[in-house]
């Protein structure tokens, strides 16, 4: 019997495809850009808010493994961030930002290869001289007593 390995798909791109394909859009409320960033640094993941509302969507850490009391089982953690541009107006961050959470609890645990979307935290701040709102949110990703056997 040979051992059969399924490859893991990137959380930052499933989050993309779960906004993309869970957003309802409204008058007020339109689709944005959704922007999954590998590299902060990256030219290319930059957003042009001439264009309309931009989601980026990054990690906001490293991946950690926490062993358990029994070395059979381990759990796993996620940092990600979801940040909300937009040059419109206060209101309209704040009805994107209710969309997100909207979709993250109709989600929760419905994310693949993870159990549960945790909520570690939100801010939000404006760029006055730009007039750029700005609205965060840290999430956590978390699988709880995975079989370490599934690391090999």
């Amino acid at each position: 019997m040979s051992t059969q390995f399924t490859s893991e798909s990137d959380p930052l791109e499933e989050m993309r495809e779960l906004l993309d394909s869970s957003w309802k859009s409204y008058p007020e409320v339109k689709r944005p850009q959704l922007i999954v960033v590998n590299d902060v640094k990256d030219p290319r993941s930059r957003a042009d808010l001439n264009m309309g509302d931009t989601i980026l969507i990054r990690m906001d850490g490293i991946e950690t493994s926490k062993q358990r009391a029994n070395f059979k089982y381990y759990d796993r953690i996620f940092p990600m961030m979801i940040e909300i541009y937009t040059k419109e107006s206060r209101q309209r961050m704040r009805d994107l930002g209710k969309m997100v959470r909207m979709i993250i609890n109709d989600n929760i645990h419905n994310f693949n290869s993870y159990q549960l979307m945790r909520y570690k935290g939100q801010d939000e701040s404006v760029e006055d001289t730009l007039n750029i709102w700005r609205y965060r949110f840290r999430l956590q990703l978390e699988s709880n007593a995975v079989c370490a056997e599934s690391l090999i």
